[in-house]
């Protein structure tokens, strides 16, 4: 009787020595799996190569892990990248020359007219065309750090434009059409200035954290304009239209906003025969704000 107890016990360990090291395998399995990849993220740069391919030419370097630019007014770009909704950072730093060549980012770079840009320089001053009609904000802020490093970024959220600096942000302003544009590095003067850890993310890769359906007694709408106002004065609750866009094939729309603010939210028919009631203060929680709009034909 001990022998064959002593047998059921011997197997009954060793098959939970087997559970214990196939749990163990399968955990290390999942810490060293690779983590899928944010592919909102649609360039990421520190330039230890110039593997995206950047057009200096005689105008800058890529060395020690930096893109260099050093020769007057030059702007480069990498491969054609369209952006009308997303996010540009990078660490900039201003080496010697002209103090007061402004360098940064141009973004929504359509032609010779319409195109956005935010540039600093090394006398703590930055300017932001960030209006379609051409009207520059240019200023003076403390939170740059002169002859040194800088992070700037600047955020795009449909007719939104939010500029940074090592981030603060230092100005906002709606624009009347955004359009998606090119995206280039600037560089102006006779000065000499680095370019590190880019980061481009295009919003209009994520999933919305404002979504839901147009709904017409209670079915799908499709090719309905659906509007969303952002609250500019919590007070009186006055807004600003921020985006706008069309419900799909199955009735459904979608925004990617900025979570701090709050929102109305309206659709209805471009030919506005068909109207709906306008969704006041609203906010955007962590896990996104789901909202069904019906409409109805307008009195």
């Amino acid at each position: 009787m001990k022998k064959k107890d002593s047998k059921k016990k011997n197997k009954f360990l060793r098959g939970c020595l087997g559970i214990f090291l196939i749990v163990i395998v399968a955990f290390i399995a999942f810490i060293l799996w690779p983590v899928s990849e944010d592919s909102s993220i649609i360039l990421s740069d520190t330039f230890n190569n110039n593997d995206n391919n950047w057009p200096l030419g005689d105008y800058g370097s890529i060395e020690n892990g930096q893109l260099i630019l050093s020769e007057g007014d030059i702007s480069v770009l990498p491969a054609d990248i369209q952006l009308v909704n997303g996010r540009i950072k990078a660490s900039l730093t201003y080496i010697s020359g002209d103090q007061a060549g402004n360098y940064g980012f141009i973004f929504r770079d359509i032609d010779d007219d319409i195109y956005n840009f935010f540039l600093i320089n090394s006398n703590s001053g930055f300017l932001a065309r960030i209006q379609k009609n051409g009207e520059i904000i240019s200023d003076k802020t403390s939170f740059i750090t002169p002859n040194g490093s800088n992070e700037l970024m600047v955020e795009l959220f449909g007719r939104l434009i939010r500029v940074y600096v090592n981030g603060i942000l230092i100005a906002e302003s709606y624009i009347d059409n955004p359009m998606a544009g090119n995206f280039s590095l600037y560089s102006s003067g006779e000065s000499v200035v680095t370019f590190d850890d880019l980061e481009i993310t295009d919003f209009n890769n994520r999933s919305g954290n404002i979504t839901g359906l147009v709904l017409i007694d209670g079915e799908p709408l499709s090719a309905a304009e659906v509007i969303a106002y952002q609250v500019i004065e919590p007070e009186t609750l006055g807004v600003v239209e921020i985006a706008r866009t069309l419900s799909d094939d199955n009735g459904s729309y979608s925004f990617y906003l900025p979570e701090d603010s709050s929102y109305f939210i309206e659709a209805g028919t471009p030919d506005k025969k068909l109207t709906g009631d306008r969704y006041a203060d609203l906010q955007i929680p962590d896990s996104g704000l789901d909202l069904d709009i019906t409409i109805r034909e307008a009195k």
